[in-house]
């Protein structure tokens, strides 16, 4: 069975607008802790505005993480499992393929674009189209 109530909706009357596992808390304050160490070391966005990037940082990592996170994963094994997946040993350098290109040999064909016919550049063009009638075609041709 499951744990009934394993959110936290605020205090007790005054409901907060969203609904947040305990763990999610823990898991927020990590990653703002994390953020606002990067933050400061590549001095990235000064003042308040810094702060609130953190917030919104913070937030989105933990929600993305929570999506891996229920009551059969704790967020512990979920870290493990992260950790695991970065220090898995990789194929060796001698399976991959580099290609270099050379630029000598490759050959670009440079071209004009073709300009959009005018009326001034189809001498015979009539702009009333064939179906218009002849009436509408001879006040086209007595327009010009």
């Amino acid at each position: 069975m499951y744990a009934v109530s394993n959110r936290y909706l605020g205090p007790p009357g005054r409901t907060l607008p969203w609904q947040a596992r305990y763990s999610a808390y823990g898991l927020w304050a990590v990653y703002a802790l994390i953020a606002l160490v990067i933050r400061a070391q590549l001095g990235l966005f000064p003042g308040v505005i810094g702060y609130g990037v953190v917030a919104v940082v913070a937030v989105v990592a933990t929600q993305a993480s929570m999506r891996w996170v229920n009551p059969d994963r704790s967020a512990a094994s979920a870290a493990g499992l992260f950790a695991a997946e970065l220090r898995a040993p990789r194929r060796g350098r001698e399976h991959s393929r580099t290609t270099v290109l050379d630029p000598s040999a490759v050959s670009v064909a440079v071209t004009r674009p073709i300009p959009e016919p005018t009326p001034e550049s189809m001498p015979g063009w009539i702009s009333a189209p064939r179906w218009a009638g002849p009436q509408l075609r001879e006040s086209e041709e007595a327009r010009q």
